[in-house]
Protein backbone atom coordinates (compact mmCIF):
# COMPACT_ATOMS: atom_id res chain seq x y z
CA UNK A 1 0.00 0.00 0.00
CA UNK A 2 2.89 2.37 0.76
CA UNK A 3 4.22 1.93 -2.79
CA UNK A 4 0.70 2.62 -4.11
CA UNK A 5 0.67 5.91 -2.24
CA UNK A 6 4.20 6.90 -3.26
CA UNK A 7 3.54 6.27 -6.96
CA UNK A 8 0.22 8.13 -6.82
CA UNK A 9 1.90 11.14 -5.21
CA UNK A 10 4.69 11.08 -7.79
CA UNK A 11 2.25 10.94 -10.71
CA UNK A 12 0.14 13.79 -9.34
CA UNK A 13 3.17 16.00 -8.74
CA UNK A 14 4.54 15.66 -12.30
CA UNK A 15 3.42 18.51 -14.56
CA UNK A 16 5.37 18.85 -17.86
CA UNK A 17 2.98 21.70 -18.73
CA UNK A 18 1.25 24.24 -16.44
CA UNK A 19 -0.94 22.36 -13.98
CA UNK A 20 -4.23 24.01 -15.00
CA UNK A 21 -3.73 22.94 -18.63
CA UNK A 22 -2.51 19.52 -17.56
CA UNK A 23 -5.66 18.98 -15.51
CA UNK A 24 -7.97 19.84 -18.42
CA UNK A 25 -5.98 17.68 -20.83
CA UNK A 26 -6.03 14.61 -18.60
CA UNK A 27 -9.74 15.03 -17.84
CA UNK A 28 -10.41 14.80 -21.55
CA UNK A 29 -8.05 11.91 -22.27
CA UNK A 30 -9.48 9.79 -19.46
CA UNK A 31 -12.78 9.52 -21.34
CA UNK A 32 -11.05 7.15 -23.78
CA UNK A 33 -11.87 4.52 -21.18
CA UNK A 34 -15.56 5.38 -20.88
CA UNK A 35 -18.05 2.73 -22.09
CA UNK A 36 -20.24 5.54 -23.42
CA UNK A 37 -17.46 6.64 -25.79
CA UNK A 38 -17.09 3.15 -27.27
CA UNK A 39 -20.84 2.97 -27.76
CA UNK A 40 -20.27 5.38 -30.65
CA UNK A 41 -18.14 2.74 -32.37
CA UNK A 42 -20.81 0.12 -31.62
CA UNK A 43 -23.38 2.41 -33.25
CA UNK A 44 -21.21 3.23 -36.27
CA UNK A 45 -20.62 -0.46 -37.05
CA UNK A 46 -24.32 -1.20 -36.61
CA UNK A 47 -25.51 1.61 -38.87
CA UNK A 48 -22.88 0.71 -41.45
CA UNK A 49 -24.52 -2.71 -41.75
CA UNK A 50 -21.92 -4.64 -39.72
CA UNK A 51 -24.46 -5.74 -37.12
CA UNK A 52 -22.57 -8.80 -35.93
CA UNK A 53 -19.36 -6.87 -35.31
CA UNK A 54 -21.37 -4.28 -33.43
CA UNK A 55 -23.06 -7.03 -31.42
CA UNK A 56 -19.74 -8.64 -30.43
CA UNK A 57 -18.25 -5.28 -29.44
CA UNK A 58 -21.27 -4.55 -27.27
CA UNK A 59 -20.87 -7.96 -25.64
CA UNK A 60 -17.28 -7.04 -24.83
CA UNK A 61 -18.40 -3.79 -23.19
CA UNK A 62 -21.12 -5.57 -21.20
CA UNK A 63 -18.81 -8.29 -19.94
CA UNK A 64 -16.05 -5.82 -19.02
CA UNK A 65 -18.44 -3.61 -17.07
CA UNK A 66 -20.03 -6.63 -15.38
CA UNK A 67 -16.71 -8.09 -14.24
CA UNK A 68 -15.42 -4.75 -12.95
CA UNK A 69 -18.68 -3.93 -11.20
CA UNK A 70 -18.84 -7.31 -9.47
CA UNK A 71 -15.15 -7.06 -8.44
CA UNK A 72 -15.65 -3.59 -6.99
CA UNK A 73 -18.61 -4.75 -4.92
CA UNK A 74 -16.61 -7.75 -3.70
CA UNK A 75 -13.41 -5.90 -2.70
CA UNK A 76 -15.05 -2.56 -1.77
CA UNK A 77 -11.74 -0.72 -1.78
CA UNK A 78 -12.15 3.03 -1.16
CA UNK A 79 -10.90 5.51 -3.72
CA UNK A 80 -8.13 8.01 -2.98
CA UNK A 81 -9.50 10.95 -1.02
CA UNK A 82 -8.68 14.57 -0.27
CA UNK A 83 -8.45 13.64 3.40
CA UNK A 84 -5.50 11.40 2.54
CA UNK A 85 -3.74 14.36 0.97
CA UNK A 86 -4.43 13.52 -2.69
CA UNK A 87 -5.76 15.74 -5.46
CA UNK A 88 -9.15 14.34 -6.48
CA UNK A 89 -10.05 16.02 -9.77
CA UNK A 90 -13.06 13.95 -10.84
CA UNK A 91 -16.34 12.99 -9.26
CA UNK A 92 -17.19 9.58 -10.62
CA UNK A 93 -20.41 9.70 -12.61
CA UNK A 94 -21.86 6.56 -11.06
CA UNK A 95 -19.81 6.46 -7.85
CA UNK A 96 -18.53 3.06 -6.77
CA UNK A 97 -15.35 1.66 -5.31
CA UNK A 98 -11.77 1.79 -6.57
CA UNK A 99 -10.55 -1.74 -7.36
CA UNK A 100 -10.14 -2.48 -10.22
CA UNK A 101 -10.22 0.59 -12.46
CA UNK A 102 -13.22 0.43 -14.79
CA UNK A 103 -11.81 2.87 -17.33
CA UNK A 104 -8.50 1.00 -17.50
CA UNK A 105 -10.28 -2.32 -17.87
CA UNK A 106 -12.52 -0.97 -20.61
CA UNK A 107 -9.81 0.47 -22.85
CA UNK A 108 -7.56 -2.55 -22.26
CA UNK A 109 -10.44 -4.85 -23.26
CA UNK A 110 -10.78 -2.95 -26.55
CA UNK A 111 -7.01 -3.24 -27.01
CA UNK A 112 -7.07 -6.99 -26.32
CA UNK A 113 -10.04 -7.44 -28.65
CA UNK A 114 -8.18 -5.86 -31.58
CA UNK A 115 -4.73 -7.14 -30.60
CA UNK A 116 -4.47 -9.34 -33.68
CA UNK A 117 -5.88 -6.73 -36.07
CA UNK A 118 -4.10 -6.70 -39.41
CA UNK A 119 -3.63 -2.92 -39.24
CA UNK A 120 -0.83 -2.58 -36.71
CA UNK A 121 -1.35 1.17 -36.46
CA UNK A 122 -4.74 0.49 -34.85
CA UNK A 123 -3.12 -1.91 -32.38
CA UNK A 124 -0.42 0.64 -31.55
CA UNK A 125 -2.99 3.41 -31.12
CA UNK A 126 -5.13 1.33 -28.77
CA UNK A 127 -2.06 0.28 -26.81
CA UNK A 128 -1.03 3.91 -26.40
CA UNK A 129 -4.59 4.83 -25.40
CA UNK A 130 -4.52 2.12 -22.74
CA UNK A 131 -1.35 3.57 -21.22
CA UNK A 132 -2.79 7.10 -21.33
CA UNK A 133 -6.06 6.09 -19.65
CA UNK A 134 -4.25 4.10 -16.94
CA UNK A 135 -2.02 7.12 -16.24
CA UNK A 136 -4.97 9.51 -16.26
CA UNK A 137 -6.91 7.55 -13.63
CA UNK A 138 -4.02 7.86 -11.21
CA UNK A 139 -3.28 11.51 -12.07
CA UNK A 140 -6.92 12.49 -11.51
CA UNK A 141 -6.97 10.80 -8.11
CA UNK A 142 -9.69 8.38 -9.17
CA UNK A 143 -7.59 5.25 -8.53
CA UNK A 144 -4.46 3.91 -6.91
CA UNK A 145 -1.76 2.53 -9.24
CA UNK A 146 -2.59 -1.08 -8.29
CA UNK A 147 -6.18 -0.50 -9.43
CA UNK A 148 -5.12 0.45 -12.95
CA UNK A 149 -2.44 -2.26 -13.26
CA UNK A 150 -4.97 -4.97 -12.42
CA UNK A 151 -7.54 -3.25 -14.64
CA UNK A 152 -5.22 -3.27 -17.66
CA UNK A 153 -4.29 -6.94 -17.14
CA UNK A 154 -7.90 -7.95 -16.60
CA UNK A 155 -9.18 -5.97 -19.58
CA UNK A 156 -6.56 -7.34 -21.94
CA UNK A 157 -7.47 -10.90 -20.97
CA UNK A 158 -11.19 -10.18 -21.41
CA UNK A 159 -10.59 -8.65 -24.84
CA UNK A 160 -8.47 -11.54 -26.09
CA UNK A 161 -10.93 -14.13 -24.76
CA UNK A 162 -13.87 -12.29 -26.36
CA UNK A 163 -12.11 -12.20 -29.72
CA UNK A 164 -11.50 -15.95 -29.60
CA UNK A 165 -15.07 -16.62 -28.49
CA UNK A 166 -16.76 -14.62 -31.24
CA UNK A 167 -15.21 -16.86 -33.91
CA UNK A 168 -17.29 -19.76 -32.58
CA UNK A 169 -20.52 -17.79 -33.02
CA UNK A 170 -19.69 -16.11 -36.33
CA UNK A 171 -22.03 -18.32 -38.36
CA UNK A 172 -24.97 -17.97 -35.98
CA UNK A 173 -28.08 -16.14 -37.19
CA UNK A 174 -28.48 -14.42 -33.80
CA UNK A 175 -32.26 -14.80 -33.85
CA UNK A 176 -34.38 -15.74 -30.85
CA UNK A 177 -36.31 -18.27 -32.90
CA UNK A 178 -33.17 -20.19 -33.85
CA UNK A 179 -32.49 -23.07 -31.49
CA UNK A 180 -28.74 -22.87 -32.01
CA UNK A 181 -28.72 -19.32 -30.67
CA UNK A 182 -30.61 -20.02 -27.46
CA UNK A 183 -27.39 -20.34 -25.51
CA UNK A 184 -26.40 -16.79 -26.51
CA UNK A 185 -29.78 -15.42 -25.49
CA UNK A 186 -29.63 -17.28 -22.19
CA UNK A 187 -26.19 -15.88 -21.44
CA UNK A 188 -27.36 -12.35 -22.23
CA UNK A 189 -30.37 -12.72 -19.95
CA UNK A 190 -28.20 -14.02 -17.12
CA UNK A 191 -25.78 -11.10 -17.61
CA UNK A 192 -28.67 -8.61 -17.55
CA UNK A 193 -30.00 -10.10 -14.30
CA UNK A 194 -26.54 -10.09 -12.72
CA UNK A 195 -26.08 -6.45 -13.68
CA UNK A 196 -29.17 -5.48 -11.73
CA UNK A 197 -28.51 -7.76 -8.75
CA UNK A 198 -24.80 -7.30 -8.11
CA UNK A 199 -24.23 -3.74 -9.31
CA UNK A 200 -26.47 -1.29 -7.46
CA UNK A 201 -27.43 2.00 -9.10
CA UNK A 202 -26.36 0.55 -12.41
CA UNK A 203 -27.94 2.77 -15.06
CA UNK A 204 -25.83 1.18 -17.80
CA UNK A 205 -28.20 -1.78 -17.53
CA UNK A 206 -30.81 0.29 -19.35
CA UNK A 207 -28.43 0.86 -22.26
CA UNK A 208 -27.83 -2.87 -22.67
CA UNK A 209 -31.54 -3.74 -22.40
CA UNK A 210 -32.37 -1.19 -25.09
CA UNK A 211 -29.61 -2.25 -27.46
CA UNK A 212 -30.17 -6.00 -27.19
CA UNK A 213 -33.94 -5.65 -27.30
CA UNK A 214 -33.77 -3.68 -30.53
CA UNK A 215 -31.05 -5.88 -32.01
CA UNK A 216 -32.99 -9.11 -31.59
CA UNK A 217 -36.29 -7.50 -32.59
CA UNK A 218 -34.98 -6.34 -35.97
CA UNK A 219 -33.30 -9.67 -36.63
CA UNK A 220 -36.48 -11.53 -35.73
CA UNK A 221 -38.56 -9.53 -38.22
CA UNK A 222 -35.68 -9.86 -40.72
CA UNK A 223 -35.26 -6.12 -41.15
CA UNK A 224 -32.46 -5.46 -43.61
CA UNK A 225 -30.39 -2.29 -43.75
CA UNK A 226 -29.62 -1.28 -47.33
CA UNK A 227 -26.05 -1.14 -48.59
CA UNK A 228 -25.22 2.55 -48.54
CA UNK A 229 -22.83 4.81 -50.36
CA UNK A 230 -20.13 6.53 -48.31
CA UNK A 231 -22.16 9.73 -48.42
CA UNK A 232 -25.27 7.99 -47.08
CA UNK A 233 -23.28 6.25 -44.34
CA UNK A 234 -21.85 9.63 -43.32
CA UNK A 235 -25.32 11.22 -43.27
CA UNK A 236 -26.82 8.33 -41.31
CA UNK A 237 -23.96 8.38 -38.80
CA UNK A 238 -24.16 12.15 -38.36
CA UNK A 239 -27.89 12.00 -37.64
CA UNK A 240 -27.37 9.10 -35.27
CA UNK A 241 -24.49 10.70 -33.38
CA UNK A 242 -26.42 13.94 -32.87
CA UNK A 243 -29.25 11.98 -31.26
CA UNK A 244 -26.79 10.02 -29.09
CA UNK A 245 -25.14 13.22 -27.89
CA UNK A 246 -28.48 14.79 -26.99
CA UNK A 247 -29.44 11.69 -24.99
CA UNK A 248 -26.13 11.45 -23.14
CA UNK A 249 -25.61 15.13 -22.31
CA UNK A 250 -28.04 15.11 -19.32
CA UNK A 251 -26.31 12.05 -17.85
CA UNK A 252 -22.79 13.35 -18.43
CA UNK A 253 -23.35 16.92 -17.24
CA UNK A 254 -26.09 16.53 -14.62
CA UNK A 255 -25.90 12.97 -13.22
CA UNK A 256 -26.57 14.09 -9.65
CA UNK A 257 -29.65 16.13 -10.60
CA UNK A 258 -31.39 13.19 -12.28
CA UNK A 259 -33.14 10.35 -10.49
CA UNK A 260 -31.93 6.82 -11.12
CA UNK A 261 -35.17 5.98 -12.96
CA UNK A 262 -34.71 8.92 -15.36
CA UNK A 263 -31.07 7.99 -16.03
CA UNK A 264 -32.08 4.36 -16.58
CA UNK A 265 -34.86 5.42 -18.97
CA UNK A 266 -32.49 7.64 -20.94
CA UNK A 267 -30.09 4.72 -21.25
CA UNK A 268 -32.86 2.41 -22.51
CA UNK A 269 -33.81 5.04 -25.09
CA UNK A 270 -30.14 5.41 -26.07
CA UNK A 271 -29.86 1.67 -26.68
CA UNK A 272 -33.06 1.66 -28.74
CA UNK A 273 -31.87 4.70 -30.67
CA UNK A 274 -28.80 2.78 -31.81
CA UNK A 275 -30.42 -0.58 -32.54
CA UNK A 276 -33.90 0.32 -33.81
CA UNK A 277 -34.80 3.98 -34.17
CA UNK A 278 -31.95 5.17 -36.42
CA UNK A 279 -31.99 2.12 -38.76
CA UNK A 280 -35.77 2.21 -39.21
CA UNK A 281 -35.94 6.01 -39.43
CA UNK A 282 -33.22 6.21 -42.05
CA UNK A 283 -34.40 3.25 -44.12
CA UNK A 284 -38.11 4.06 -44.08
CA UNK A 285 -38.37 7.80 -43.69
CA UNK A 286 -35.27 9.19 -45.41
CA UNK A 287 -35.11 6.52 -48.11
CA UNK A 288 -31.35 6.47 -48.84
CA UNK A 289 -30.15 5.71 -52.34
CA UNK A 290 -29.60 2.06 -53.26
CA UNK A 291 -26.29 0.75 -54.52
Amino acid sequence: MSMDIEILQAVQSFHPIPVEYMDYLIRGLTELGSPLLWLFLVAFLYWKGQEKQSFHLMNLIVFSVLVVGAAKEFFQKPRPSVEQGFRVLVNERFGGFSFPSGHSTMIAAIFGFYLNHKKKLIVFGLGLATIIVAYSRVYLGAHFPSDVVVGVALGTLIGMASNNLLKKFDDYALKLSKIQDEIIVAVLLVIAILLLIFIPKFVYGGLFFGYYGGFFFLREIEFKQKRLSKKDVLTKTLIGFIGMILLTIPIILKPYNLSESIQFSLMVLLGLWVSVIVPVLYEKALNPSKQ
